[in-house]
C-alpha cells in the first residue's frame, strides 16, 4: 500500500473509530482499513418489526451510493482538474474520487450514525483539537479538521454521519485553499441525504 492513502485513511479511520455503537469499518477507499465485511449469515437475524435503523451504510443520495452525493464533475473542481474524475471507489457507504496525477483525492463516506450528545467532543480527542473545530449551521453537529493538506468535514445529519474529504498528497507543503472546496462539497452532498 502506498503510504499516501495510509495517512489518509488513518485520518478518515480515526473519526469513524469513536463511533463506538457502529461497527468496525471495513474500506477500499484508500485500502483495507479493517477486517472482510461479514457475511450476511453473520451475526444475530435482525427484526423484521424493528423501526431502528442498523448501524452501516445507509442508501445515500438518489443513486443510493456515497457518490452520488458528491459528482465526478464536483471532485475535479475542487481538487483543481478540468475534467470530471471516475470513482475509483464507489460503494453505499464510501466513494473516492483521485486526481489524473495517482496523489489528490476526494472521499465521501456515510453511514447510519445518529447524534449523541458530546459525540463531536469525543471525535475532536480523536482528531486533535488543535486541528479540529466546531462548525455551526450543518446538521446537528459537525467538525472540520484541517491537517493542511487534508481537510475533512464530520457532519452528524439525519441520522447520518457524513465525512467528506479533500486531500492533496501532491503538494503537502502548500496545497493551496482546500478548506473552501471541502466545504462546498460537503454541503452540496448534505442537499443530496
Amino acid at each position: 500500500m502506498r503510504l499516501r492513502r495510509l495517512v489518509g485513511v488513518a485520518v478518515l479511520a480515526m473519526g469513524l473509530a469513536v463511533l463506538g455503537a457502529c461497527s468496525a469499518p471495513t474500506s477500499s477507499v484508500g485500502g483495507d482499513i479493517g477486517a472482510p465485511a461479514p457475511e450476511p449469515s453473520d451475526g444475530p437475524t435482525p427484526d423484521p418489526t424493528s423501526t431502528a435503523e442498523a448501524s452501516g451504510p445507509p442508501p445515500a443520495g438518489a443513486a443510493g451510493k456515497a457518490c452520488a452525493l458528491v459528482t465526478g464533475q464536483e471532485a475535479a473542481t475542487a481538487l483543481g482538474v478540468a475534467s470530471a474524475l471516475k470513482a475509483t471507489t464507489d460503494t453505499a457507504g464510501e466513494c473516492e474520487y483521485e486526481a489524473p496525477n495517482g496523489k489528490d483525492t476526494v472521499a465521501v463516506i456515510i453511514m447510519n450514525q445518529p447524534y449523541t450528545a458530546g459525540l463531536e467532543n469525543q471525535t475532536m480527542k480523536v482528531l486533535g483539537e488543535d486541528k479540529t473545530k466546531k462548525v455551526t449551521g450543518l446538521g446537528d453537529a459537525a467538525l472540520d479538521f484541517n491537517f493542511g493538506f487534508q481537510v475533512q468535514y464530520h457532519v452528524w445529519i439525519k441520522g447520518k454521519y457524513l465525512t467528506v474529504a479533500v486531500s492533496k498528497f501532491s503538494n503537502m507543503e502548500n496545497p493551496g485553499d482546500i478548506e473552501t472546496p471541502a466545504r462546498s462539497l460537503t454541503d452540496k452532498a448534505i442537499t443530496r441525504l
